[in-house]
């Protein structure tokens, strides 16, 4: 189950290097065919055109179209890597979930009275699942918080 999970994980990944790959491939196409483009028009234009301006020409054409190349490949990668501060706003902008238990009579949950005072929060043994019919996400967790104590969960589960 797990190593099926890495796998999935792992596909969506290589698909990702596989586009960057070829989206590289396509870029360099461009640049190739800008370049044999100047290369042409400076053999066509030799009796109009100084040689070394030709040939600055032709430098040129390499180095613009190769900053060019990794001026794309840098924002591609850059909006890859924006997901995630999308992710965290999109999260910031969620509507708090409603303060109700999941049975059928709505009761609202509410802590005990002395809860407060106390400041201490504890699991035992706890276990959480997204829906009845799947595994638990989080299984056998303890976890005991004092208080003034200051914890961070990492990751999406």
């Amino acid at each position: 189950m797990f190593m099926e999970r890495i796998d999935a994980n792992f596909r969506s990944y290589f698909i990702l290097l596989c586009a960057g790959q070829w989206f590289g491939m396509q870029l360099s196409h461009i640049v190739t065919v800008i370049t044999l483009v100047t290369a042409i028009l400076s053999v066509v234009l030799r009796h109009t055109i100084d040689p070394s301006a030709a040939a600055l020409s032709i430098t040129y054409c390499i180095i613009v179209t190769n900053l060019f190349q990794w001026a794309v490949r840098q924002s591609a990668e850059a909006e890859n890597l924006m997901t995630n501060t999308e992710r965290i706003h999109e999260y910031g902008e969620l509507v708090p979930e409603s303060n109700e238990n999941n049975s059928k009579t709505k009761v609202l949950v509410q802590p005990p009275d002395d809860w407060c005072s106390r400041g201490i929060i504890e699991f035992k043994d706890y276990r959480f699942r997204y829906r009845p019919e799947l595994d638990p996400a989080l299984k056998s967790i303890n976890l005991r918080v004092e208080s003034k104590e200051k914890i961070g969960v990492i990751g999406r589960t």
